[in-house]
């Protein structure tokens, strides 16, 4: 008997010349997705091929699918007055129906659907929602709410993909390329978070973390889930208006959740705060694997690892 390896998927290539002309569709979560604030526990996404602008809608049941569809197809021809000509989904259940077929031959749209379990023909839909939800983890994770707005971050998730450059289409904007108008940015604004994990959780019932450092983009208070707080002064470059006048500038704070513990044997040691020192206290316990101190010179001799 040979044995068959499954041929390489390479690049799809699409020629689209206008708005609406190719459509990428797909729909993410389960009955377990934690509730959101609106009941919901699945998102359906629609990502224009030509401008790769995103539009996300959020469902309580996967039978709502035809409904945001017929909604948003309505709101985005009317908007751009051009006809949505292609769409590509997989062969899930909430597409394959007899009212979304009906709709989609009274309009003359054209369907692509996919091979069963093989989403990497969906690949722009599918790398979409990847990223919505790992944005999503992040932002949680950071600002420590609970997984009950998870609808929220996503829908922050999509405002800033939309406004972010994209390699697809030459590091244009989306939002810009759609309305052919450069979008306000004002309302946003940097803010630098440090993370660093030293336990890596093996379960997949529990949150994943990684140890990383990352820029993140927030949005204004005046966004759908903005950050409330004040801005600091020093990160909006204006003057300390607190009492007793300008302060310091603080470093920012590394491992909110996750604090290191100390073993007994180096309870002498000052650890300060800031990255270099944490990462090399981490070095050390890691690199001798917790093993207890030498009391003495003999002691350090008879250990196997005095030769190293």
């Amino acid at each position: 008997m040979g044995k068959t390896h499954r041929s390489s998927f390479g690049p799809a290539q699409h020629v689209t010349k206008g708005k609406l002309d190719y459509i990428h569709s797909d729909l993410w979560g389960s009955p377990n997705v934690p509730i959101s604030l609106g009941n919901s526990q699945y998102f359906i996404s629609f990502i224009d091929d030509w401008s790769r602008k995103v539009w996300i809608y959020f469902l309580k049941s996967k039978d709502e699918a035809f409904d945001k569809f017929s909604e948003w197809k309505r709101m985005v021809e009317l908007q751009s007055e051009r006809k949505v000509k292609k769409l590509r989904t997989d062969n899930g259940l909430e597409f394959c129906n007899n009212r979304f077929d009906g709709l989609c031959k009274q309009a003359g749209i054209v369907r692509h659907k996919t091979c069963a379990y093989t989403p990497q023909q969906n690949g722009a839909a599918e790398r979409l929602n990847r990223s919505i939800v790992n944005k999503v983890r992040s932002m949680l994770s950071e600002s420590g709410l609970e997984q009950r707005f998870w609808a929220e971050a996503a829908s922050t998730a999509v405002y800033l993909i939309n406004r972010s450059p994209s390699s697809v289409i030459d590091f244009e904007i989306p939002e810009e390329r759609w309305t052919s108008a450069a979008p306000d940015l004002s309302n946003l604004r940097v803010s630098v978070v440090f993370h660093m994990f030293t336990q890596m959780q093996k379960s997949s019932t529990q949150e994943p973390r990684k140890a990383y450092s990352s820029i993140t983009l927030n949005e204004s208070k005046d966004t759908e889930f903005g950050d409330n707080r004040e801005p600091d002064s020093s990160t909006q470059g204006g003057a300390d208006q607190r009492e007793g006048g300008p302060s310091e500038p603080t470093q920012p704070e590394i491992g909110h959740e996750d604090q290191l513990v100390k073993p007994l044997r180096l309870e002498d040691y000052q650890i300060e705060d800031d990255e270099e020192d944490i990462a090399g206290y981490a070095y050390v316990v890691i690199e001798d694997g917790g093993k207890p101190e030498p009391g003495n010179f003999q002691e350090a001799l008879r250990d196997p690892d005095s030769e190293k």
